[in-house]
């Protein structure tokens, strides 16, 4: 529970990840859940098959924000060592 309220909070809130990516999450937790916890749930072919397209894109969009995340973060990076050796030349 507590990821999908973060999951909520950081990202879908923010405009990072589409409500449609908060939702294919919620139900993949949901059916990991069940799938843990509950005595008989099974999971049949026709909703394995309806969550494959769900499941690619909510995928990509948490590559694409990783890939921004590690672009920013090596941005910031350069941009201390840049400014430390600029001062170092005065």
């Amino acid at each position: 529970m507590w990821v999908k309220q973060k999951l909520g909070e950081e990202f879908t809130s923010k405009g990072k990840l589409s409500k449609s990516h908060a939702k294919t999450f919620n139900l993949l937790s949901d059916f990991r859940h069940k799938g843990d916890y509950d005595d008989l749930f099974d999971f049949d072919s026709e909703m394995v098959e309806r969550l494959l397209e769900p499941v690619k894109e909510f995928i990509s969009a948490i590559d694409k924000l990783l890939e921004q995340s590690i672009a920013d973060r090596l941005n910031f990076i350069y941009t201390i060592i840049f400014s430390q050796n600029h001062r170092s030349n005065w």
